[in-house]
């Protein structure tokens, strides 16, 4: 249980002792050829918030400070593709779009990367069991 919560402040800080964050879970996007955009409705969001935007070769860390007393954050990691640090965000009344310019043009089939399992090699799964027991 403590490990967990070292992990919370940790991903809370912003090098800023005693700053905390409210993750934002509740989004939708749109994947088009060219780029991955994000909409998120936050009341209280105004074109003059505060935000941060971390861009990363396949991830991004967005931050969103004072919005009626609160700091919000929205993290993707291990995206499906690569994004250019161009990407950007754009606040207006109660909402907040992220736009994430892709490096190589095309839909994405997924918002993430999926990790491969070590056990699959290809071929007929019966036949490794068959190998093994010999």
């Amino acid at each position: 249980k403590k490990k967990k919560q070292q992990e919370e402040e940790q991903q809370n800080s912003l090098n800023v002792p005693g700053l905390k964050f409210t993750s934002i879970k509740k989004y939708a996007y749109d994947d088009s050829t060219k780029s991955l955009t994000f909409y998120i409705t936050l009341k209280g969001v105004t074109p003059t918030t505060k935000s941060e935007l971390t861009i990363n070769e396949n991830s991004f860390d967005l931050k969103i400070f004072n919005v009626e007393g609160t700091n919000y954050r929205f993290v993707m990691d291990n995206l499906h593709g690569d994004v250019k640090k161009t990407s950007f965000v754009k606040l207006k009344k109660d909402r907040v779009r992220v736009v994430l310019r892709k490096i190589e043009t095309g839909t994405w089939s997924d918002l993430k990367k999926k990790e491969e399992e070590p056990d699959k090699k290809g071929g007929d799964p019966l036949m490794g069991m068959m190998q093994k027991n010999v």
